[in-house]
């Protein structure tokens, strides 16, 4: 993580940027926006060449299925190592099963999240930490903490969560399962390991 800012800036601009092509920008930092998205960056540039940052930067971005906040820095921008962020997130989805399955993954169930998170480090170096997760589908709930990163294919995913089901004979209905009554029902675990290499665990 760079050092706090030392002496004062020799420069400093009022910036707003708009982009059409939110997921080129998300994949210089390794992460994926698989959809068509926009986004509008505005904050106060200072610094001199070679060594500028942004301060008090606030992201909005709108995709298909989502919608998406952050607040926060960037550090470092013309550093060889590419510039240090920092930020607060927010993303929502009244859709879910189709944002998921954007994503490559399947969702059989109506519902809506919402999730915060900080994400912070380098190009290559990037962590998704402070994750605080909750989905409302019928007839799941499900709520989970956790870090993702580095950013990447080989990004390692540590999400212990808790979900609940008004009825598990619903919930398992969508993959074929035929259960003879209906009850509520609630497990505890973590989902971990790699994205084409996750498991569950700690199941309670």
């Amino acid at each position: 993580r760079p050092s706090r800012r030392g002496s004062e800036p020799s420069s400093r601009f009022q910036v707003l940027l708009e982009t059409e092509h939110l997921g080129e920008l998300v994949s210089l930092y390794k992460g994926k926006v698989p959809v068509a998205a926009t986004a509008q960056v505005q904050g106060t540039l200072s610094g001199f060449l070679g060594n500028f940052r942004m301060d008090d930067v606030v992201v909005t971005a709108e995709g298909e299925h989502a919608h998406a906040t952050a607040t926060g820095r960037v550090e470092q921008l013309g550093a060889s190592g590419g510039p240090w962020v920092e930020f607060a997130t927010q993303v929502t989805t009244n859709s879910l099963s189709p944002f998921l399955k954007a994503y490559g993954l399947d969702f059989p169930y109506v519902g809506r999240a919402s999730a915060s998170a900080r994400v912070s480090g380098r190009p290559g170096d990037t962590h998704v930490t402070e994750i605080d997760l909750n989905i409302n589908a019928d007839p799941l709930s499900l709520k989970a903490t956790g870090t993702i990163g580095p950013l990447g294919k080989q990004a390692q995913f540590n999400l212990p969560f808790t979900a609940s089901a008004a009825d598990i004979a619903a919930l398992a209905a969508p993959f074929g399962l035929k259960l003879p009554l209906s009850a509520k029902g609630e497990v505890n675990g973590a989902l971990t390991g790699q994205k084409r290499n996750l498991h569950v665990t700690e199941i309670i």
